[in-house]
């Protein structure tokens, strides 16, 4: 049972004497070398299948991409059935960044409580020297949590600790658990139980609607309105696409009207995270640039030809690929003459407006027919 190598570590906000014990954040953690680096990412692949036979229960590890209105159609197929228990399961549902989200190693000074007792001590001793009248109810409420809990650990950020402690103490690196993924964590790691990534899944359910050039442009036209109802039918529409046909283009929205769609509470709901989580694209999704869009294509395995004569077209349509484009996958060496240039060449020197316009006054006169 992997969760007994855990224990219980107290997140802690604020500074000095306003620390405060964060209740929701209260994790659990082992040192580095309890496990290998590749041990959890190797758990799901290696009792993984990529086929259903039908009639299996399946369940969803949080953080599953597929979204509600896909999952749905699945059920409404009477395909498989989903199921909310976990031992109840057939098959276990992940996603490949899955375990990232249930276990992660971070460096950081986690101190046994019976250690910190006597520097929370310090502190309060220190600050009513300096002024007998200051507060120290917050603090006092760490110090009987590490009494009643020696044996637990708090986490702590450098800036909490003196730079003598932080020479005593050292930080280290970690592996954490949120508290109400240790459990499932536990139950994954010892179960017998067939795993299916849920990317495979999309076989089972109906088509959706790709995003073509077209679409994409009915779609920037949406965005781009300043009916509210336009903007929230363009993000339903780039949520309940299909994600992995539509790619390119939908990089190209999120890129081009983040500022846009950032204030859009629908960005909030269910499907749209779900394609944020699809691309793995975080919450600074809005400041994509050309680079980020070629790497999230690489994760995708979308580098392809058709694909990149897209990338280069919308690209230099937005001028995200230009002459001296910061990027290490364009190389933007070909001038050529603006349109102000190219007249002039015609020319020989650049036409002022008011000799544009006697020009054009001239072609829009009528020639008479010649008498003769």
């Amino acid at each position: 049972m992997i969760k007994e190598l855990f224990k219980k570590a107290y997140a802690t906000k604020g500074y000095h004497l306003d620390l405060m014990i964060s209740k929701e954040k209260t994790k659990y953690i082992a040192p580095a070398k309890t496990f290998d680096d590749n041990c959890f990412t190797e758990l799901f692949e290696n009792k993984s299948i990529t086929e259903l036979k039908g009639g299996e229960k399946i369940y969803f590890v949080p953080n599953c991409i597929l979204p509600r209105f896909k999952l749905n159609k699945i059920k409404e197929a009477d395909f498989i059935s989903v199921v909310k228990n976990i031992k109840s399961a057939d098959v276990i549902v992940y996603n490949e960044n899955a375990i990232d989200k249930l276990i992660n190693k971070k460096y950081f000074y986690y101190i046994k409580c019976e250690d910190y007792t006597p520097i929370i001590k310090e502190k309060i001793i220190e600050a009513k020297e300096d002024n007998p009248n200051i507060s120290t109810d917050k603090i006092k409420d760490i110090l009987n949590l590490t009494i009643e809990h020696p044996d637990d650990f708090i986490d702590l950020d450098w800036w909490m600790l003196s730079s003598e402690d932080r020479s005593r103490y050292n930080g280290k690196y970690y592996w954490t658990v949120k508290e109400n993924h240790l459990e499932l964590l536990d139950f994954l790691v010892n179960t017998d139980k067939l795993f299916i990534q849920d990317k495979e899944l999309q076989k089972y359910i109906s088509n959706a609607v790709t995003i073509d050039e077209k679409g994409y442009e009915e779609i920037s036209e949406m965005l781009e309105s300043s009916d509210d109802n336009n903007n929230v039918l363009a993000i339903e529409l780039m949520a309940n696409c299909d994600y992995e046909t539509s790619l390119v283009y939908l990089l190209f929205l999120l890129k081009n009207h983040g500022s846009t769609l950032r204030y859009k509470k629908e960005c909030n709901h269910v499907n749209f995270k779900s394609l944020l989580e699809f691309l793995n694209i975080k919450r600074t999704w809005y400041y994509l640039n050309i680079d980020h869009i070629i790497q999230v294509l690489s994760d995708h395995k979308q580098i392809t030809k058709e694909n990149m004569e897209i990338v280069l077209n919308l690209g230099k349509k937005d001028e995200s690929i230009k002459i001296n484009t910061n990027s290490n996958y364009f190389m933007a060496d070909i001038i050529t003459p603006t349109e102000e240039l190219q007249k002039a060449m015609e020319k020989g020197y650049f036409v002022n407006d008011e000799e544009e316009n006697k020009e054009d006054d001239n072609d829009d006169e009528e020639i008479e027919d010649c008498p003769f």
